[in-house]
This record gives structure tokens, C-alpha cells and sequence, in this order.
């Protein structure tokens, strides 16, 4: 009993990946010269699996502790004139941005496993004896992301003008005069996104 580039009776050969792919299948599959009533079988089956995997994390711990003054001002004590305490504007802006990585893949198309086909020959068999070639192309495609963003701020503010002291003066007009004070705070978070190009 004979079968070429195979294991004889019934024979099961697997090629992962479509490694060694070409010098196999570019066999030729023969099953010859096998007696009567004898069972003789090749299955060949091609597996091909081919895929992406990605993975992003983005940590952000922020603490921000901002704060700006034109206050605390003290005009005390004056005499014989105008007494004039002017501040300008107080300002504090607090911006935090985070933004989480991006994934962007192309799905990868499954190796070509089965190529050119096998030839396959069943000849010069005994009588009343069951040959069978059968070849299985199994192809696996697969795509897998993950995105994770975790943020966690704290943010602390403060603008003033005020605090300003006018005392004791004499002799001629006091004024005070405080500017604006504005807090603003900004804190944008962006989670990752994954694109699957096709």
C-alpha cells in the first residue's frame, strides 16, 4: 500500500499558520497500488489564523492648586491729601486637558493557505477497495482592541481683589477702588478611541 508524501490508511496532516504550506501542497496526492477491500485515505486540512491585538491605557492623577491676588492693600494713617487705593483685575485659569491613546489597525486578510490546489490521483487500487483525497481550507480572521483611560483631578482655584484697608486717613478724600476677580477651570477628559479599518 502506497501513499505518496502521506502517512498510509487514513491520515490527518495540519498546517498552522500556512507554514511550510508551499513545498506540501505543492505535492502531488497520490493514493496507488493499495490491495482489495483495503480503506485508504488522505485528509489534508490547511488552517490559516491571522489577526491583531492592541492595547492602550492612559493614567492621569492631576492635583492643580492655582491662585492669584491684587489684594491685601492697606493705606493707613494718611493726612493731608487724597488717599486712593486702585487695584487691577485678579485673574486665575486653570486648563486641564487629558486624552487617552488611540488604536488604529488594518484587519488583516487571512494567508493565502490553500495557494495553487494539489493534484490528487487515486489509481491502481485492488477491487472492492475505498479511496477518498479530501482537502479542508480553514481560514480565521480575528481583531481584538482595547482602550482604557482612567483620570482622576483635583483642582483647586482662587482669584481676589479684596482684603484692601483704608484707615485713618485725613485731610482729603479715600478710595478704594478693586478690579475684577475671575476664576476659571477647564478640565476636558477624552477617552482613547479604536478605529477597525477593513
Amino acid at each position: 500500500m502506497t501513499l505518496k508524501k502521506f502517512l498510509s490508511a487514513a491520515a490527518t496532516t495540519v498546517l498552522m499558520g500556512a507554514m511550510f504550506a508551499p513545498s506540501v501542497l505543492a505535492s502531488e496526492l497520490e493514493i496507488s497500488g493499495n490491495g482489495s477491500d483495503s480503506t485508504n485515505k488522505i485528509e489534508l486540512t490547511n488552517v490559516c489564523v491571522s489577526g491583531v491585538k492592541q492595547s492602550d491605557k492612559t493614567v492621569a492623577n492631576t492635583w492643580v492648586s492655582a491662585s492669584s491676588s491684587t489684594g491685601g492693600n492697606t493705606a493707613k494713617d494718611n493726612t493731608g491729601g487724597s488717599t486712593t487705593v486702585d487695584t487691577g483685575d485678579a485673574t486665575t485659569k486653570v486648563n486641564v486637558v487629558v486624552t487617552g491613546g488611540d488604536n488604529t489597525a488594518d484587519v488583516p486578510s487571512c494567508c493565502d493557505c490553500q495557494g495553487s490546489d494539489p493534484s490528487a490521483a487515486i489509481t491502481g487500487n485492488g477491487a472492492d477497495s475505498y479511496n477518498k483525497v479530501e482537502v479542508t481550507d480553514v481560514k480565521v480572521t480575528f481583531a481584538s482592541q482595547k482602550t482604557k483611560t482612567y483620570a482622576n483631578m483635583g483642582v483647586s482655584a482662587t482669584s481676589k481683589t479684596g482684603w484692601n484697608k483704608a484707615k485713618d486717613n485725613t485731610g482729603g478724600p479715600v478710595e478704594v477702588k478693586t478690579g475684577k476677580a475671575k476664576t476659571r477651570v477647564d478640565v476636558l477628559v477624552s477617552g482613547g478611541s479604536n478605529t477597525l479599518n477593513p
